[in-house]
């Protein structure tokens, strides 16, 4: 085997419009293992076109199958299930997607033996007509990727997004960097990449899809009822959601309001990054939500429940999504005072809401709500994924989550 030089090529952002593609170029270096350009730019465009096809089956209306570029048969059924699925969803919803766009950072290309390891992040932002002024956006979506050469062609074989799977392969990296041999990293990388449990994964994936495909008619309806009774309530104003005057409402009670914007605003000053003044986690989402909460109601409970960041330990309830939520609706010492909404559908600015997990059949997701659209669609923002102003209908429309098992706390307000 050759040893592998190293050279330095401009790293590219592709851009992707639903009327004319766009590719501008960054002055930003990266490092790529040797190959020649051609290349290189076959494979990029092998990628943009992975990411490409789910905004396409959405604007189609139906699946834009990934036969041609997929050659991991378990990958190629899941993707062509959930193009499927987003597109009939869309469809049937009436749903309009007016533009979009995708930056593909490229932070590494490694080629080994006909195969090719690339490292990547991508933004993607993009809106409906229902909305059209709300651009959501999803910030530095990290993807490990590996393509194999088949009858000298680039396939993909495997996709690895999960937060969880990456970090254990950048440490990899990390710990190879100082290595004599340049192509240990890429060896590990390429190991892992594909004896992964991403596969494993992938199977319970397409199980679902199939599931989820024969009652879709059912949960589109179920969503549009859900959008219709959360803007009537927020419209009539209902008594049942309007705290009294001295901040008491069934068997609640605060000292002082919920600063609904304080808490909006944190999230979208920091849906892209983390606050060092907070501890991270690698499942940050209901660490993030609850940041975003303090600031609308900024008192900790370090109590049993534990709703509390410190410099070296958080509490439970901060990070976790099943203690948060139940802390949230119980708690009668400091800190937020929540109700139990899910089923009053007054769902306003600053408010939680968790989600199920098809999968796994858990409350997996915790997100806040930082966006309520004119005809009453609900926009979410969120970590482990970076999410702003993202659709709450595109969380339902992947099939990743049930609707009907949504719950949403209503904040009321805290105390000292």
């Amino acid at each position: 085997m050759n040893k592998k030089l190293i050279k330095k090529l401009s790293l590219f952002t592709v851009s992707l419009f639903t009327v004319t593609s766009l590719m501008t170029f960054s002055p930003v270096n990266k490092i790529y293992a040797a190959e020649n350009t051609n290349t290189t730019n076959k494979i990029k465009g092998v990628i943009t076109k992975y990411f490409k096809s789910e905004f396409e089956s959405i604007k189609k209306g139906q699946a834009v199958q990934e036969d041609t570029i997929i050659g991991n048969e378990k990958l190629k059924e899941f993707i062509n299930l959930r193009n499927s699925r987003e597109g009939i969803w869309y469809k049937k919803l009436n749903y309009n997607l007016l533009n979009y766009s995708i930056n593909i950072n490229y932070n590494s290309i490694n080629y080994n033996d006909g195969i090719c390891t690339i490292d990547l992040s991508k933004n993607t932002q993009f809106s409906y007509d229902r909305d059209p002024s709300i651009v959501s956006k999803e910030l530095n979506a990290k993807h490990i990727i590996t393509l194999k050469k088949i009858d000298d062609k680039w396939l993909i074989d495997n996709d690895i997004d999960n937060i969880e799977n990456i970090n254990k392969i950048n440490k990899i990296k990390d710990s190879n960097s100082n290595s004599s041999n340049s192509n240990s990293s890429i060896n590990n990388i390429i190991k892992i990449s594909v004896v992964s449990d991403t596969n494993n994964d992938l199977d319970q994936k397409i199980l679902n899809l199939k599931e989820r495909s024969k009652n879709i008619d059912t949960e589109v309806n179920e969503y549009k009822q859900f959008i219709q009774n959360a803007s009537q309530s927020r419209k009539n104003k209902l008594a049942t959601l309007l705290p009294s005057p001295n901040g008491t409402f069934e068997g609640h009670t605060w000292q002082v309001d919920y600063n609904r914007m304080a808490a909006v605003n944190y999230a979208h000053t920091w849906a892209n990054s983390q606050n060092n003044s907070y501890r991270s986690f690698e499942d940050d989402c209901a660490n993030f939500v609850s940041q975003s909460i303090y600031a609308g109601a900024p008192v900790m409970n370090t109590g049993s429940m534990g709703w509390f960041n410190g410099t070296l330990i958080a509490g439970s309830a901060w990070i976790n999504v099943g203690d948060q939520w139940n802390f949230l609706i119980s708690n009668t010492g400091k800190g937020p005072v929540a109700m139990d909404n899910t089923h009053l559908y007054g769902i306003d600015f600053g408010d939680l809401i968790d989600l199920w997990n098809a999968s796994t059949k858990s409350y997996h997701h915790a997100i806040i709500i930082t966006k309520i659209g004119e005809t009453g669609d609900l926009y979410f923002s969120a970590h482990t994924n970076s999410r702003y102003d993202y659709p709450l209908v595109d969380a339902y429309a992947t099939g990743y989550y049930l609707e009907g098992m949504q719950r949403t706390a209503h904040i009321l307000g805290y105390n000292n």
